[in-house]
């Protein structure tokens, strides 16, 4: 397929997703719901670990912002951005100290359908993009992240300034690596390489 039938492509993507941020009981259950099937689905839990791990991200509750991507109208993802300095990666992990000092942000249960875990990764990048532009309004420049080894590829891939912050270890399913997204480096990086991911983004 050529580049252009491919950035047609995106572009009808783009037309049949949007993003909610939870603001009701309802779409805190969808919410709730969405993750843990995701996860269960995708190895990342069990019926054993599964209700720990509810327990472990609801002390995290009022200081998060959730968000839940749709695709005609089926929400197929969820990103979570915890705000402070209570922070899973921080609690879980032997995180180095100049990154406790500057973490005040958290990226946790991104969650995406495996159906939609392709298609140029546009799905992922625009929950990724739902971060970005929430941490860019509210002047964050950076945030932690427990991401394992598949997902902080793909997200250098995407561009995005990744520094892994302490040893990796067994974590929720996976091997998992503490890491911290770097927001000005990885815009100077992104505006350079990709402009139309930087326009995307912006």
């Amino acid at each position: 397929m050529t580049k252009k039938k491919n950035n047609l492509l995106s572009k009808i993507y783009l037309l049949l997703f949007w993003i909610r941020k939870v603001k009701n009981n309802r779409d805190k259950d969808l919410f709730a719901d969405l993750w843990q099937k995701t996860w269960l689905d995708q190895g990342y839990a069990t019926e054993t670990t599964l209700a720990e791990l509810i327990k472990h991200y609801r002390k995290y509750d009022e200081f998060a912002e959730d968000f839940i991507l749709y695709f005609l109208g089926k929400p197929i993802g969820t990103i979570r951005l915890i705000i402070g300095k209570l922070l899973p990666v921080v609690e879980d992990f032997e995180v180095e100290s100049q990154y406790k000092d500057i973490a005040n942000m958290e990226i946790t249960l991104m969650t995406l359908d495996r159906k939609f875990q392709r298609h140029d990764h546009l799905a992922s990048l625009l929950l990724m993009r739902v971060f970005y532009r929430f941490a860019i309004k509210n002047k964050f420049y950076g945030a932690v992240m427990a991401t394992d080894a598949r997902l902080f590829k793909l997200l250098n891939i995407m561009g995005f300034h990744m520094i892994k912050i302490g040893p990796e270890k067994f974590y929720e399913g996976s091997i998992t690596i503490p890491a911290y997204i770097d927001l000005r480096e990885t815009e100077k990086k992104v505006s350079k390489r990709n402009p139309d991911l930087y326009k995307f983004f912006s």
